[in-house]
């Protein structure tokens, strides 16, 4: 399981050429969100030390899925008027971990808090629901982000 996120993004890889291809952007979303959705059932399911493991050897090009994924969840949290993008976004951050840089994890969870003023929910509170999937070093920054009343 210690390549667990490379393995999605070839999956999603795969998904959005095959969609590209075929026109399908429908598709396409909902192809990335179901591997998301899978991705982070089974980081979740994962032990602590098994987590550890695909956290170290992540691939910079997964580091960017998930990076983007955050993103892009801030994007569709505000389009769809779903709350829930927002975990999945904070998420996607946790399991990162600050493996590329630290000011890019800050880009995503000020897109994500941005969105949450919005949608006038409480990004503080999601942070504490998917806190699981973070390591140290990410839930520290999330706390310092807050701690300084986050940034807008």
């Amino acid at each position: 399981m210690d390549n667990l996120v490379d393995e999605y993004f070839r999956k999603i890889r795969a998904a959005q050429r095959k969609y590209r291809t075929l026109k399908a952007t429908k598709a396409a979303v909902a192809a990335y969100d179901q591997l998301l959705d899978e991705l982070l059932a089974r980081f979740e399911s994962a032990s602590e030390s098994e987590r550890d493991a695909i956290r170290v050897s992540m691939s910079r090009e997964s580091c960017g899925l998930l990076l983007g994924a955050a993103e892009g969840a801030a994007t569709w949290a505000v389009r769809e008027v779903n709350v829930e993008r927002l975990r999945i976004g904070l998420a996607a951050l946790l399991i990162e971990n600050l493996r590329e840089d630290s000011r890019e994890s800050l880009i995503g969870l000020t897109l994500l808090d941005n969105s949450a003023r919005k949608l006038s929910s409480d990004l503080r509170g999601f942070c504490e629901e998917v806190r699981q999937f973070g390591a140290l070093e990410g839930s520290e920054l999330f706390d310092l982000y807050f701690a300084e009343g986050g940034k807008s």
